[in-house]
């Protein structure tokens, strides 16, 4: 019931000191970016690519920080297996949505992700922004088939909220991040 721009997310150690779980730093970077990005962890316990990656998602936080914190929140409705939410604009004009996957899909084929509080009237340019390589197990994916890592794809936001869009096939802890531009 926070609101993102009083939410206080933290990018932790590689393993978690409560589970004992690992992550990787795309994960654990991804997780922190909405909300007040912190860092509670050593840097120098850290890879230089893993530095390089909190880096990147330092960077993305930043470019989106005002969208972030004045945007409207929402948290997805998701089978227990993900994890979704997302900010949108006042005026509709933009949004940002992460979805983790956080266990296998129990299914051959994930799901479709809907998004929510878009402007049904205007068409967005779905952009994934995070992570920065394709995560897809499948090749070709529908990354790949939408060039959502390029220029992106334009979809009515009407049928991103409706229809969704389709998950690519991917690992158990990876988050993906899109930013939804409203066109013309």
């Amino acid at each position: 019931f926070f609101p993102l721009s009083v939410l206080g997310n933290h990018v932790g150690p590689k393993k978690c000191h409560i589970t004992g779980r690992m992550f990787p730093m795309e994960f654990r970077a991804a997780s922190a970016i909405f909300g007040h990005m912190g860092m509670e962890l050593d840097l120098a316990d850290e890879t230089e690519e893993d530095r390089a990656s909190l880096a990147t998602a330092i960077a993305l936080h930043k470019q989106h920080r005002g969208l972030i914190h004045d945007g409207d929140s929402y948290r997805l409705e998701t089978p227990e297996f993900l994890s979704a939410m997302g900010c949108v604009a006042a005026d509709k004009s933009e949004a940002l949505f992460s979805c983790a996957l956080l266990d296998m899909y129990p299914t051959t084929r994930p799901p479709r992700l809907r998004f929510d509080g878009l402007d049904p009237a205007k068409h967005y340019r779905a952009k994934l922004v995070w992570p920065q390589q394709n995560p897809s197990l499948s090749q070709p994916s529908i990354i790949d088939a939408t060039t959502l890592m390029e220029n992106g794809t334009p979809f009515a936001g009407a049928a991103l909220m409706e229809h969704g869009i389709q998950l690519p096939l991917i690992h158990p802890d990876t988050c993906l991040i899109y930013h939804l531009k409203a066109e013309n």
